[in-house]
């Protein structure tokens, strides 16, 4: 896995896309325990056809993302960003899943050579305005032969990851 980020201190940045060619872009094989916190009803791997929400990398009603995270408590944590204050953790039943990735080709975010080819900011990947995380995946799932995912920062727990796996 990759190394974990520091808190973002550059501006805000959204991404072109304009001119970068995938075939050139790094792509890293990953292996590793990831972390991934799902509804009881579902499994590890499960995922429904359409989003029914929207995400940091899919929008409602496209295709769903598989997101797992470095740890467990940042699992959590991502599911905690997204509810109410009055929600206490104890109220909440969930089923945590640990998955082992296997080869699986992926575009590492935390690299600041990424993000420099990219131009995209640290501080742009973790933003509650998701445009720029949506645009970096549509381009990269352009090349599904290529890259099966990519690794972000974590939105909830600074020098933590998440893992975003393409349905294909």
């Amino acid at each position: 896995m990759s190394a974990s980020v520091s808190a973002p201190t550059q501006t805000h940045r959204a991404p072109s896309g304009a001119g970068i060619d995938l075939d050139q872009v790094s792509v890293v094989t990953l292996e590793g325990r990831w972390y991934r916190q799902t509804a009881p009803r579902y499994g590890a791997l499960s995922l429904p056809h359409r989003a029914s929400r929207r995400g940091r990398c899919h929008r409602q009603g496209k295709e769903a993302r598989l997101y797992a995270s470095s740890t467990r408590n940042t699992a959590w944590a991502e599911l905690f960003r997204h509810t109410t204050p009055e929600v206490s953790p104890f109220e909440v039943k969930r089923r945590m899943s640990e998955l082992w990735v296997a080869e699986l080709p992926v575009v590492d975010f935390l690299e600041p050579e990424t993000r420099a080819m990219f131009d995209v900011t640290e501080r742009a990947l973790i933003s509650n305005n998701v445009g720029t995380a949506r645009k970096l995946t549509d381009l990269l799932r352009e090349r599904p032969d290529r890259v099966g995912g990519l690794i972000l920062p974590s939105a909830a727990v600074p020098g933590e990851e998440t893992l975003v796996v393409f349905r294909e």
